[in-house]
């Protein structure tokens, strides 16, 4: 399923055939279409075709264009508006646009601040367009730091600008741009910023994707644009839809069900959710917050049994759909040793996993307080181990195990010894601000093992 954050459907441009286009939208599984207003006026015509159709949202607010026509009339229509439409989610579109200059600098500064304020009043997020302006965006934004949430609109900016929104804790609304063929600064964006800070856009019906371009543009086109973000990203379509939709809910505050998983695919993997327990709790760890992993809730309401896990590995289509079958979630399932080993036999069964993986902190045999290496080997066929320093003190810092005394040497026992039992190994570690990655590495490949670097804020 599908939010499309930006879209002008309220436009003459869909006057003759509104009805098939939310048809198509529904259609490509797209649930929410945000229709974002430029002026008053136009707000009340979104506000008008929302009352119509559930699919919609509305945003109110004066484009950058027109702000020399903003007044206290202006803001008062627009404050009434997001205050008693029942599907008012955002202020917007609003910000600078130093493309054009159809108002000044100084009206579009005027009108950007004293929306900003509106929303900060209105309790909402914003919606700003911004082009050729990001730097005064992003001065005008850092006074109002930690008290507004809001989307970058059709995001053109480099890399250090976006992580100068993200930082605000902003999404950055990403459209049919991301498809073109000479988007490539957009495309390294993508690449580089967290997937939980992105949400898909139409701007229908402008920014028409590829194929379609030359094309009015309608958001049932918003597969196309989650499916080349996961051609960028390494991961499936189906994982950017369920993050981005995440996202855009939390964004306009909306309701959107997320319920505890035990088994939740990743790319071409099989998470298995055993345990919300650890032995450890990392200072980039999500585990006591949101606990969300690709759009997925792990926040366990209770610990599975051996039964529910088969179930959840039915639902899924089974063991033998998928690449592997990984034993991770958002705690360490060393602490249910016996049920993994007894899950890990009945994956090689029949019709079972063609790869097992533990992703564990290595803290196993502290844990259950035997050598658990040999139990693991002809069942478990790849183990990846949370190295994450290359010294006990940096390791205490940064993973904070509860035995600070016995972890880290028992995490490296258990890596070392790892190569006699177990065919694959890996040693990680999250690129944690100022953590050296170098010696790390060097610390894993002494053991023979592979090195993988997870990015900080996208952990799981």
């Amino acid at each position: 399923m599908y939010i499309d954050t930006h879209s002008h459907l309220h436009a003459r441009d869909y006057a003759s055939d509104l009805a098939e286009v939310i048809a198509r939208a529904r259609g490509a599984g797209v649930e929410t279409v945000a229709l974002i207003g430029e002026d008053a006026a136009d707000s009340l015509r979104a506000a008008e075709l929302a009352n119509k159709d559930d699919i919609f949202i509305i945003a109110a607010g004066l484009h950058p264009h027109r702000a020399a026509a903003w007044s206290d009339d202006e803001a008062g229509v627009i404050r009434d508006l997001v205050k008693r439409a029942p599907r008012a989610a955002a202020i917007g579109e609003i910000g600078l646009d130093y493309h054009y200059d159809h108002a000044t600098r100084r009206q579009q500064r005027a009108a950007f601040t004293a929306q900003l304020a509106l929303a900060r009043e209105c309790g909402m997020p914003v919606v700003v367009h911004c082009r050729e302006a990001y730097e005064d965006a992003i001065s005008i934004l850092r006074e109002h730091a930690g008290e507004l949430r809001g989307v970058m609109h059709c995001w053109f900016g480099s890399i250090e600008q976006a992580r100068a929104f993200v930082d605000m804790g902003f999404m950055l609304g990403i459209g049919g741009a991301v498809t073109f063929p000479k988007a490539a600064e957009l495309c390294d964006v993508v690449r580089a910023v967290p997937l939980d800070h992105i949400v898909l856009e139409t701007d229908a019906p402008y920014m028409t994707p590829a194929p379609h371009r030359g094309e009015r543009n309608e958001p049932a086109h918003i597969p196309l644009i989650a499916s080349r973000i996961a051609e960028l990203r390494g991961l499936h379509a189906g994982d950017v839809a369920r993050v981005t939709l995440l996202n855009s809910a939390r964004l306009f505050g909306l309701d959107v069900e997320n319920r505890p998983v035990i088994a939740y695919p990743i790319r071409d993997s099989l998470y298995i959710n055993l345990t919300n327990r650890c032995t450890a709790l990392c200072v980039f760890c999500d585990r006591l917050g949101g606990a969300t992993v690709k759009g997925h809730n792990l926040r366990l309401r209770h610990e599975p049994a051996r039964d529910e896990i088969i179930a959840a590995i039915g639902a899924s289509g089974g063991a033998g759909r998928w690449d592997e079958v990984v034993f991770c979630g958002y705690g360490e399932p060393a602490l249910r040793f016996d049920l993994m080993l007894d899950l890990a036999r009945w994956l090689k069964g029949p019709g079972g996993a063609r790869q097992v993986r533990l992703n564990t902190n290595g803290h196993a045999d502290l844990i259950n307080k035997r050598p658990t290496l040999p139990e693991m080997s002809g069942l478990i066929d790849m183990v990846s181990v949370s190295l994450n320093a290359a010294d006990e003190e940096t390791y205490n810092r940064l993973v904070r195990p509860f035995d600070r005394r016995n972890s880290w040497r028992a995490m490296i026992q258990f890596l070392r010894d790892a190569r006699g039992y177990i065919p694959n190994i890996q040693a990680t570690a999250v690129a944690y601000p100022g953590l050296d990655l170098e010696p790390v590495r060097a610390l894993a490949t002494s053991f023979g093992a592979s090195f993988r670097v997870r990015h900080y804020n996208e952990v799981g």
